[in-house]
């Protein structure tokens, strides 16, 4: 073979004059409902050929075979590169597990004519879509003709499964390096601004070479000089494709797509979100969510197979000692759950008991708080998937036979105006307000007060138009009412 040379992986065999090695057989796909039927899953389901056009396949190494410490090898034929004045070799990679930490890893080496080199070692996660690589191989010594050698290895160390992260290759080639200057990226790193409920991608520019500017498919962003370019913002939990580009589009590249979902604003003991008992959980359920959640970091619960991506709620114990806390499905949510309850501040609790499918429906926690020392004492209950595998919504709620709904009902009551509200919120009760937080539409804190006093009056001047929720604490019992700020 002479260069310029590419390999496609147009058919689902080996190309000619390839060869393979190692622990377990490499595997061609494309798109899942095409001929063939793509082998890759979890992270890597449904992705189609690289090669413009389609139609053809990839080649690539199932994680499903290839386990922890298996290696698995594809060497392409001997090319000659000796008419290229600068050769390059060109690639292009899909790897993207987006269930757990397992990375496999991909190296990859050339063979000058003597002897191998490592010319780049993959093990991230690149996003949903193909990323390209490439290498000048002048800087080689090459004495001969260059052989291609990529290498993937099961790796699990930093937990997860191997099977989880399938990696694909495609659209191999050795070619003329383009006569532009590429720039040079150190790294690219998304910045989260969640009290905006955004985030932004911040792209270390080292090098600038020919490069002008970083394209999101909509938008652009100028390259000025070294140093940090911010590409944003975008909103929380949106995915964006970036293309670093040049004056000579030969020399474009990919940075990669970027995705980040806000965690929920009770993603940590001391955010919790207070419950209001009920005598059955019909009463006061409310409606929780784990999407974007992380570890809180607090005391680990010890049962159903939490892997962090916690939220957390709150319930002042009724005097006589006892409170039921139990979890159950939200129509289109998450199924299985576990739950755990703590007594003790935020940062030093004790676990009381965890649960992981005691509930109606046998997926979800239950927990039955029966001590008489815990009587007035604020308690905390953890949530979770279990295995921190799927996200959506779910039901909480904390509630109590012995619990008298009227008395509570009584000592809670207040009322409210103007609504809609131009400047200032009236609340009037019956006694004293302990606490008011006000949130957003995206769950964000925008006031607090603690009147402590029947009477309170919130300004609500500064605060943008729109809809918030205000959470009213009296006598231990917290209500939650819509506001409207005009």
């Amino acid at each position: 073979f002479t260069a310029p040379w590419s390999e496609p992986f147009a058919t689902n065999s080996l190309p000619n004059c390839w060869s393979e090695s190692g622990d377990n057989t490499w595997e061609y796909g494309s798109t899942n409902g095409t001929t063939p039927a793509g082998f890759a899953d979890y992270g890597a389901s449904n992705v189609a050929d690289h090669t413009t056009g389609g139609g053809g396949t990839f080649i690539g190494m199932d994680g499903s075979d290839n386990g922890n410490g298996e290696s698995s090898v594809l060497l392409s034929p001997l090319v000659d590169v000796s008419g290229l004045t600068t050769p390059q070799l060109n690639y292009w990679v899909f790897s993207n597990n987006v269930d757990d930490a397992a990375l496999n890893i991909l190296q990859v080496e050339v063979y000058d004519g003597a002897a191998w080199n490592v010319v780049n070692t993959v093990q991230a996660n690149l996003g949903a879509n193909w990323m390209e690589y490439t290498t000048d191989l002048s800087t080689l010594t090459i004495t001969g003709d260059v052989q291609l050698r990529f290498t993937i290895t099961g790796d699990n160390s930093a937990g997860g499964f191997t099977f989880n992260h399938d990696i694909l290759l495609d659209d191999i080639s050795l070619r003329e390096a383009p006569l532009c200057t590429q720039a040079v990226v150190n790294s690219s790193v998304i910045n989260e601004d969640c009290a905006n409920g955004q985030f932004y991608v911040d792209v270390d520019v080292t090098t600038v070479g020919d490069g002008t500017q970083i394209n999101d498919g909509t938008s652009t962003f100028a390259i000025s000089g070294v140093g940090v370019v911010q590409v944003g913002p975008y909103a929380s939990g949106a995915s964006v494709t970036l293309t670093l580009e040049h004056s000579d589009a030969a020399c474009d590249f990919g940075l990669g797509s970027f995705s980040y979902t806000c965690p929920p604003a009770n993603n940590d003991c001391a955010d919790a979100i207070a419950l209001t008992p009920g005598a059955v959980f019909a009463d006061n359920p409310i409606v929780g969510t784990n999407v974007g959640a992380t570890d809180s970091g607090e005391l680990a619960p010890g049962c159903a197979s939490y892997q962090g991506g916690d939220a957390w709620y709150s319930v002042v114990v009724p005097s006589d000692g006892m409170i039921t806390l139990e979890v159950n499905t939200q129509t289109g949510g998450v199924s299985d759950t576990g739950g755990a309850a703590y007594s003790g501040s935020c940062g030093s609790l004790t676990l009381i008991e965890c649960n992981d499918d005691g509930s109606t429906n046998g997926s979800h926690p239950i927990i039955n708080v029966n001590d008489i020392a815990l009587a007035n004492q604020t308690i905390y209950f953890r949530v979770w998937e279990y295995g921190n595998n799927a996200t959506g919504e779910f039901q909480v709620s904390a509630y109590s036979a012995t619990l008298s709904n009227l008395s509570f009902e009584n000592a809670a009551a207040f009322t409210y105006y103007p609504n809609p509200v131009q400047n200032t919120l009236t609340l009037n009760a019956q006694n004293s307000i302990e606490n008011v937080a006000m949130y957003n539409m995206l769950g964000q804190e925008v006031l607090r007060a603690t009147p402590n006093t029947v009477n309170s009056e919130l300004d609500m001047s500064s605060l943008q138009d729109g809809t918030y929720f205000v959470k009213v604490t009296i006598a231990g019992v917290t209500k939650t009412i819509r506001v409207i700020k005009q």
